[in-house]
């Protein structure tokens, strides 16, 4: 859209052109195609201007974000369960880009190795549901 608005303030910003016309009415139907063409600039500069300026797709290969925070949130819940923290939820939930995602999840995966130093098992759900201790 930007690019339209750039073109037609080119062409309008070029020199008139002089054309000698006898008839007083095509001056006057040029006179209101002008306006019109500048109007018309003038509101879709308006619109262009309250349009919001999405942040970049920074996902690793374009996938939706929401899509991502979908799955990160659901295999963390199968793999650990109850042990997943609502609060793990709702950073994953409230990242604004894919950086903040993996860093929640990389929190997450380090308190639990951290809690889980201590002893031999880590209790992991496999994907049938029914908890295993590896």
């Amino acid at each position: 859209m930007e690019k339209v608005i750039q073109t037609i303030q080119a062409l309008i910003q070029k020199p008139p052109i002089t054309v000698s016309y006898q008839d007083d009415t095509e001056i006057e139907r040029l006179q209101n195609s002008l306006q019109t063409a500048q109007q018309t600039i003038r509101e879709l500069e308006s619109k262009l201007a309250t349009v919001p300026i999405s942040p970049p797709n920074d996902t690793p290969f374009g996938e939706d974000l929401e899509v991502i925070k979908q799955l990160e949130i659901t295999s963390l819940t199968e793999l650990f369960g109850s042990a997943v923290e609502d609060n793990v939820i709702r950073q994953i939930q409230d990242a604004v880009n894919y950086q903040q995602v993996v860093q929640a999840r990389q929190n997450f995966l380090t308190k639990q190795l951290k809690d889980q130093s201590g002893t031999t098992s880590l209790p992991v759900k496999n994907l049938s549901g029914k908890e295993r201790v590896v």
